[in-house]
């Protein structure tokens, strides 16, 4: 028999989704009624009963990633304006959560907007992994279908997370807080929801590559340039089952030649093989030495 383990690593490609659902979560609860999905807002305690924070639900699958992830980088969150007379620059705080599995609709969620905790608006209702923070620098209606991006740089729990939740095709939970410790309480964030009837709602980029991966290969096809086949065939290299390929001396050409020469083919699905292993068994009929040689090509 004879057999071809390739290994494979994928290049780094770049994936992206727009969330699926979105909320503004206020403390009587999730924004009811069709803007409560068309916007995405995060606003400070200063503004009463606004002050709010956003949970943005990403479907794995939506992303397009066809291979097992073992690494995501360069991530960003990319949101786009939506603004208002109100809207004010501060601060925002990024976070992931392994809670995919509480509602973030109105009159099912069991989430609100809680003061004096933090993180600001959430405190202890989610278990939270910190991304990062980033400036929303907008005064009143006047940006509009501006794109803001915020590049996060991933921290080991993180990156897990990412990878555990692409991997079992789940949820993706981003949660968007305000910061008033390092920027005004005040601060009116004010993003297109996933509904909005113009503009893209809350989305994520990021960079993911693939893990290593083998493929074992029979032959496809299989020539005798010196021998002659006495029993089996090119399914007899396919398994160690006993139907063996017998190929016997028949013209050997010179002295220095092998007594038998076989070229056989492979199909991989592999785009990009980085290593090839070549596994063979065999002996010879009657006593004595040989020695296999294997050539690439």
């Amino acid at each position: 028999m004879t057999g071809l383990a390739i290994l494979s690593t994928a290049a780094l490609a770049s994936y992206s989704a727009e969330a699926f659902n979105n909320a503004t979560i206020q403390a009587a609860g999730p924004r009811s009624g069709t803007n409560g999905k068309a916007f995405f807002n995060m606003e400070g305690p200063a503004n009463g009963s606004f002050a709010s924070w956003g949970a943005a639900d990403f479907n794995a699958d939506d992303f397009g990633v066809g291979f097992t992830v073992a690494d995501v980088s360069n991530f960003q969150v990319v949101l786009t304006e939506a603004d208002a007379a109100f809207t004010m620059p501060g601060v925002l705080n990024f976070w992931l959560t392994t809670d995919t599995t509480n509602s973030i609709d109105p009159g099912t969620s069991p989430f609100v907007w809680q003061a004096n905790v933090t993180p600001e608006g959430v405190g202890s209702q989610l278990p939270l992994i910190y991304l990062g923070s980033g400036q929303f620098t907008t005064t009143g209606n006047t940006a509009t279908g501006q794109i803001d991006t915020y590049p996060i740089v991933l921290s080991a729990d993180a990156k897990n997370y990412l990878v555990n939740a692409l991997n079992s095709h789940g949820t993706v939970r981003l949660i968007v807080t305000t910061d008033s410790v390092n920027g005004p309480d005040t601060v009116a964030a004010t993003f297109a929801g996933f509904s909005h009837t113009t503009y893209p709602g809350p989305s994520i980029v990021f960079d993911a590559t693939e893990g290593s991966t083998t493929e074992t290969l029979a032959p496809n096809g299989n020539t005798i340039n010196l021998g002659k086949v006495s029993s089996g065939d090119l399914s007899s290299l396919a398994a160690d089952d006993g139907n063996a390929l017998t190929v016997c001396k028949f013209i050997v050409p010179s002295q220095t030649s092998p007594i038998v020469r076989m070229t056989q083919t492979y199909t991989t699905t592999k785009p990009s093989p980085t290593a090839v292993e070549l596994d063979v068994k065999a002996k010879l009929v009657n006593a004595g030495a040989f020695k296999i040689r294997g050539f690439q090509h």
